[in-house]
């Protein structure tokens, strides 16, 4: 007889009364990196492709350690700007997102701040346009790459354009105490090198921050303190920064790298509540580091020292945090409960360099969205969604010749994550919990987690009432030992999977015909039916692609198939004329993707901006 474990989520601390006076105060951000790969002649490339992501043995070492990325771009190949921040916002408004925090980096790259201008002005745009209940706010991110006399001047520039531009009286602003809000984050970067080692020496009688906080003032003074501003602690358990902190700002964030040192947070909590200061909470999941470390110097080494020194894969690793599956998420939305913080922000929406961005993705899984939606309903005090969640790691080859993956940050029983799989459920009324169709439990309402022991093979659940199945998750992929690859990634299923690929289908068909359309001004019934053949090709090029990771000849065989039958139905839809344009069209898409993509370098500028340079 299998073991099994339940754990009761968080109870909600607050009273009713409470919880409904403080509603309407409560809300979740994403930080968006503002990352396209665009080509503004062409459109934005929104993601890279399959080949760029999955394992090839004619590749080299380094490039098949790529992280996994998105799947998008394998459905559809460019969508002008408007169309991707279009497609971001919708995404993040259904888990339940009130919003994206655009992280704006200070750094050396000063020619990006014209891109980043325009990408941000787009999302003000369409959400203007779209009338969408989705809000913004800047993180000004201080990045040590820039010289330090530049910092300031930088900032206020930014600053200064989002003071005067046309969106600057824009509803969609995120507004705290009746002004705009901007946050300011790595501020240390504020502080000279010498003078920050000063100050980690001196204690709390010594330390002086007021020549930071003059300069944070500096940058908001420039647009005549249109700004409020979330103040990013240095040192989360210094009274000290805290007590000074509240004299000039009421909202203070902790770094999402803290969350899983909970004594820590604790005490965040008890200085901000003895200052009357506003908690700003932040949230990440498991993420995989950009970086590597090299073995004989234990230094951080970005991806284009590793390149140019031609490092063997034996000298180098990587660093991931084991957060225990979803506990380490479900932590940081406990916290936020438990210590009223009336802000969310999660880390991060696309930072696909990294690994951890909260956008669904296939090898990810589309239940992270859900799980969050579910979460951030839990901690508004809104009815929940009914749904179930599927959740583990996978396990990988562990060979020499493969790069090696060691824990950075660690939350929980380090074995917890290897030997578990996470069954959460989300119910209104008592249900019977079924695994592979035979009965193992009956779970309450709320949200409640049963762990169950690791197990390869294909697994299904299904939650019934009353003899119904109210939801169920048929994994896409068997749990299986990967011999490819070696990256210690969490897959998140849930019973609402089919519903967001069919809603991100019905999405992405439409831009693919009204793309072709313009040329060809097809009446409404075959605009419909080629929408129709679109969202049967992405459908079953999603049900194949886990075919890669096992058998790349079966997938590449079956791919091929699908493609004829598709095309087939396309030929009989236009006429031949038409048809002749369409491939015209096609081979020139996929010529300016390959063009553009071809000496890409996906971790040049600072690992971070993930951008192609302006033609």
């Amino acid at each position: 007889m299998r073991k099994f474990k339940t754990t009761f989520l968080f109870t909600l601390l607050l009273s009713i009364p409470l919880l409904t006076q403080a509603n309407s105060e409560k809300k979740v951000f994403a930080f968006n990196n503002i990352l396209f790969i665009n080509s503004p002649s062409k459109g934005v490339l929104p993601r890279l492709t399959h080949n760029n992501y999955l394992y090839s043995s004619e590749k080299p070492w380094l490039n098949n350690n790529e992280l996994y990325y998105p799947v998008i771009a394998d459905l559809a190949n460019q969508m002008s700007l408007k169309d991707a921040v279009d497609f971001e916002m919708q995404s993040a408004m259904k888990m339940g997102i009130d919003g994206f925090s655009f992280v704006y980096m200070i750094s050396e790259n000063y020619s990006f701040y014209q891109r980043f201008n325009e990408i941000i002005e787009a999302y003000f745009e369409v959400a203007e346009e779209k009338n969408y209940p989705f809000s913004f706010n800047i993180t000004l991110k201080f990045e040590p790459t820039r010289q330090f006399s530049e910092r300031i001047p930088d900032a206020q520039e930014v600053l200064n354009y989002f003071s005067t531009n046309k969106y600057s009286a824009s509803k969609h602003w995120h507004k705290e105490n009746g002004k705009k809000v901007i946050v300011f984050s790595k501020v240390k970067n504020l502080i000279e090198k010498e003078e920050f080692k000063k100050m980690e020496k001196q204690n709390d009688q010594i330390i002086n921050f007021q020549p930071l906080f003059e300069r944070i003032n500096a940058v908001n003074a420039s647009t005549g303190n249109q700004f409020n501003i979330i103040y990013t602690c240095i040192w989360p358990g210094r009274k000290k920064e805290i007590v000074d902190v509240g004299k000039h700002y009421d909202h203070i964030r902790i770094e999402a790298l803290h969350m899983s040192n909970t004594a820590l947070v604790e005490r965040f909590s008890k200085l901000l509540e003895e200052s009357n200061k506003v908690f700003a909470h932040s949230i990440y999941h498991e993420q995989i580091s950009s970086y590597f470390v090299e073995k004989s110097t234990n230094k951080k080494r970005p991806n284009g020292f590793v390149k140019k020194h031609n490092l063997p894969i034996d000298q180098v690793y990587k660093e991931y945090d084991n957060l225990s599956l979803s506990k380490g998420l479900r932590l940081g939305f406990e916290q936020a409960q438990k210590y009223k913080a009336p802000i969310l922000f999660l880390n991060s929406w696309n930072m696909f360099i990294e690994g951890n961005h909260i956008r669904p993705d296939y090898h990810h899984g589309y239940g992270l969205s859900e799980l969050i939606k579910v979460l951030t309903q839990q901690w508004k005090g809104q009815e929940m969604d009914e749904a179930m969640f599927f959740i583990y790691r996978k396990k990988s080859l562990v060979d020499k010749k493969m790069l090696e993956y060691k824990v950075r940050k660690q939350y929980g029983d380090p074995n917890y994550g290897r030997d578990s799989i996470e069954i959460i459920t989300s119910t209104k009324k008592v249900s019977a919990l079924y695994v592979n169709n035979k009965l193992l439990k009956s779970v309450n309402p709320g949200l409640q987690v049963t762990t169950i022991p690791y197990q390869d093979g294909k697994i299904n659940v299904a939650l019934k009432r009353e003899k119904n199945i109210i939801a169920s998750i048929t994994p896409l992929n068997e749990i299986r030992l990967l011999k490819n690859r070696s990256e210690p990634t969490v897959v998140y299923r849930s019973s609402h999977d089919q519903k967001y690929l069919e809603e991100m289908y019905d999405l992405l068909a439409q831009n693919e015909v009204s793309f072709y359309d313009m040329r060809f001004l097809l009446p409404h019934e075959k605009k419909e039916e080629w929408k129709a053949y679109e969202k049967e090709r992405m459908s079953l090029f999603i049900k194949v692609l886990s075919l890669y990771e096992y058998d790349k000849s079966l997938f590449e065989v079956t791919n091929y198939k699908n493609t004829l039958k598709y095309e087939k139905k396309i030929g009989k839809l236009l006429s031949d004329e038409y048809y002749r344009v369409w491939k015209d069209l096609q081979r020139e898409k996929l010529k300016y993707q390959k063009t553009a993509m071809k000496d890409f370098n996906i971790y040049d500028l600072n690992n971070s901006y993930n951008v192609l340079e302006m033609e």
